[in-house]
Formats: C-alpha cells, structure tokens, sequence
C-alpha cells in the first residue's frame, strides 16, 4: 500500500496534522513485530485481505484497528468495539486515524476489547486445527494420502 496513489495521498492528508512525525504507512513489512509494539493505531488497508492475521496481531497487542470493508479485516473488526471499517477513500482514512489519536480512551476501549475477541473468537488452537483440516482434504499430488 505504500507505493500507490492512495498511500501517498493518506500521508499527505496527515501530514498536516499535528501527528505528522507520529504515523508510518509502511506496506509490506518482514517483520512486523517492531511496528506494532509502537503503534496508538493499526491500520489494515489491504484491498484484498485472505486471512488477516497480522490484524489479529494487532488485535492480541490492544491496538485499534482502521481497516478497509474486505473480508479477512471485516471478520475481525467490530466496528466501534474494537476498531473502524472504513472506504478506500484518503480523506475518510486519515479522518479515522486521526480520531483514535485524538481520543486515545477510546482506542484503549477497542483495543481491550479487540483482544479479548480474538482470544475468545479465534484462538490459536483453533486456528491450528481449522488449517490443519484443510491440508487433510486436499489431495496429495503424489496420489497418497
């Protein structure tokens, strides 16, 4: 997301505001643990999010979370209760963004409650065994199970 026209018009939008030495819109990260244990806000802004799991990071560590209306980030997000789902629009984006900065008790709610939801809706074992079960039903191409 970095790169694109979107990114680029985000980060001018907050630019202006008085966070502008305190955002990183980063795109593909390695090794995101580093980010996120800075982070007063996580932004997913993925068009295209399979599984979010990197949300559900940021979920685990009582970040709020900004996140665009696809699945993946839509069936973690509560709005409201653990963060926002908002349009791929930059003004509407930064406006999101800038909320949680603005009300940090609010993003402390959310993100209490977003961690509380993942470790009660979708935990690791969980998870485990729902990926595991996928990888039982697809057939080998060896022709074995």
């Amino acid at each position: 997301y970095s790169n694109n026209r979107e990114s680029q018009a985000v980060k001018k939008k907050l630019s202006g505001s008085r966070y502008r030495d305190r955002f990183e819109i980063t795109g593909w990260v390695e090794e995101p643990n580093a980010f996120l244990a800075e982070a007063a806000v996580f932004c997913m802004l993925s068009r295209y999010e399979g599984l979010g799991y990197v949300t559900a990071d940021a979920m685990l560590l009582e970040i709020p979370v900004v996140g665009l209306k696809v699945s993946g980030t839509r069936d973690l997000v509560q709005p409201g209760i653990t963060g926002v789902l908002v349009e791929a629009d930059p003004q509407v984006i930064a406006e999101a963004i800038l909320f949680l900065l603005d009300h940090p008790e609010v993003g402390r709610k959310w993100g209490e409650a977003g961690r509380k939801f993942i470790r009660e809706r979708h935990p690791i074992s969980q998870m485990v065994r729902e990926i595991e079960t996928i990888y039982k039903e697809i057939p080998s191409s060896s022709g074995r199970p």
